[in-house]
């Protein structure tokens, strides 16, 4: 017994383990950890409150002493009558640094009930019951009668209600040569002409208007009335450029070659550029078959992409004998995507009689 409580002494008992279990440590942290993130959030929650409350406060304040200012300023308009500037300076003029309104100076247009107001308040010292009362109102001393003054008289309010007409007519104008333009596209030339009468008379200084009729006369071959609308044309614009055009060809047509040069030419100088000068002037060269000028202008014509240029050029050729240089020109202008069906079919039948003579 001795000997086996010897050996159950030496051997060593187990002892209890008293760590903490691994679950339990990653349990703790974790709410430790949401615990100051709840914090945290709380903190900036409260931050940005204090800070849109700050700026609503910020904002209120500053509205607060804007309108406080504002009240104390004054607006002085932008424009005043000559008799309110006097009333309100005390009758001593204009103030220094300030200067009259010149009588050129174009008025603000009233509307039409501020024009009925006008003309009512005008008229209204006017209308008497009585001689008695009639030599009282004409009699009255003129610091009774301010308010009158400063109203414009009847003929004012007149002149002021015609503006509405104006515009009445500018739409009527532009009815009728809306109509003009439509005849004219349909070949319509008597309706065209009625109506573009029509707005010449409405407004007869319409020299843009002169020259459509001068158009339309020289349209249908009535040379002597195109040439006289030609006329008061430049009478009112000399370097109008569609009238010297128009009264050159009307010259040209009449059989005054000497004037419908001078008359393109003119027109030439102002606009050197324009096509349908150089296209007129060429073809009056060519009919005087002076062909080396006719040449120059077709060649000119021609540079700047027209393709009535290429076709002057090859009657040019053409009538000078130079066959190949003519059926060129005549090809490369009826592959020209420009040409209309008439013209096109003229340009393929000088191509095939060109092409019969080159054999």
């Amino acid at each position: 017994m001795s000997l086996l409580a010897d050996l159950l002494s030496k051997i060593k008992q187990p002892q209890t383990k008293r760590d903490v279990p691994p679950n339990l440590i990653n349990i703790v942290q974790g709410s430790a950890k949401k615990s100051a993130n709840r914090r945290r959030i709380v903190l900036l929650a409260c931050l940005f409150a204090v800070a849109i409350l700050t700026g609503i406060f910020l904002v209120y304040f500053t509205r607060t002493l804007s309108e406080r200012s504002a009240g104390d300023i004054s607006i002085t308009p932008r424009y005043q009558t000559p008799a309110a500037e006097k009333q309100r300076q005390g009758g001593e003029g204009n103030a220094p640094g300030h200067p009259e309104v010149s009588e050129s100076a174009e008025p603000v247009q009233p509307s039409k009930s501020q024009e009925a107001v006008q003309s009512k308040q005008t008229a209204a010292p006017a209308v008497v019951t009585s001689k008695k009362q009639e030599r009282e109102v004409h009699s009255a001393p003129a610091p009774e009668r301010k308010v009158k003054d400063i109203l414009p008289n009847l003929e004012q309010v007149i002149v002021k209600q015609e503006a509405p007409n104006t515009i009445r007519n500018e739409s009527e104008i532009d009815a009728f040569l809306y109509s003009a333009g439509e005849s004219e596209m349909k070949k319509d030339y008597q309706g065209a002409l009625a109506n573009y009468k029509k707005a010449l008379e409405l407004d007869r200084n319409n020299y843009i208007v002169m020259n459509s009729i001068a158009y339309i006369y020289l349209s249908l071959g009535l040379i002597s009335e195109s040439v006289n609308y030609s006329k008061k044309v430049l009478e009112l614009n000399k370097d109008y450029v569609p009238a010297l055009i128009n009264i050159g060809i009307a010259s040209a047509k009449s059989g005054d070659i000497s004037a419908a040069e001078e008359y393109l030419d003119q027109a030439l100088k102002l606009d050197p550029d324009n096509k349908n000068v150089l296209l007129n002037i060429a073809v009056l060269h060519e009919l005087q078959m002076n062909y080396s000028r006719a040449f120059e202008y077709f060649s000119r014509l021609m540079k700047s992409g027209d393709v009535s240029g290429m076709l002057g050029l090859a009657r040019v050729y053409e009538k000078q004998e130079k066959t190949e240089e003519a059926l060129k020109l005549y090809k490369t202008a009826y592959a020209d995507s420009s040409l209309d069906d008439k013209t096109r079919a003229e340009v393929r039948q000088r191509i095939i009689v060109l092409s019969n003579k080159a054999q």
